[in-house]
């Protein structure tokens, strides 16, 4: 619920709180401060938009927006001990041997997720061990098993073949 004290000023009360915010939506600032340390409208803000009609991604910050990611990954990246930079790489002409016509006609305003496949087969149950790991497992000394009625080893009392002695 909020009210409007002036056009741009509004009064919002929280029901999940029980406070009352102030949201100045001209300068994009909230009493509660997430707006200004997020740099997206707030719980509050968001209200006060959305009850308006409005686009919450014009109050959001440019760093958020996809023009803003594009300009970041706009140059290519080079490592450091790549060696030659004098010769500029030309990464369009790769895309365009590589991609096929219908993703070339797709909306470049559309982020899509790597390609990724789950390997055939079943799962494994344990995990690979590593050389040392096997190498220490044969180390170990294993108990050995003693007999509790003749007191022999190498066998249980289960499978003792011993004659009962009285």
């Amino acid at each position: 619920m909020f009210w409007a004290s002036t056009d741009v000023i509004y009064e919002v009360h929280s029901t999940a709180t029980q406070a009352d915010y102030s949201v100045d939506m001209e300068k994009h600032t909230c009493s509660c401060r997430q707006w200004q340390f997020n740099g997206y409208p707030c719980s509050h803000g968001l209200a006060i938009i959305v009850a308006q009609g409005g686009d919450p991604q014009t109050y959001a910050e440019p760093f958020f927006t996809l023009d803003a990611h594009r300009q970041t990954y706009n140059n290519a990246l080079f490592h450091p001990l790549a060696g030659n930079y004098s010769q500029p790489l030309n990464y369009e002409k790769g895309l365009e041997d590589s991609e096929s016509s219908e993703s070339s006609s797709e909306d470049p305003n559309v982020i899509i997720p790597p390609n990724t496949r789950r390997p055939p087969g079943r799962p494994q149950k344990r995990r690979i061990r590593t050389q040392s790991e096997r190498e220490r497992d044969l180390n170990t000394a294993r108990r050995v098993q003693c007999c509790s009625r003749c007191k022999g080893t190498g066998h249980s009392k289960r499978t003792c073949k011993e004659p009962l002695t009285l």
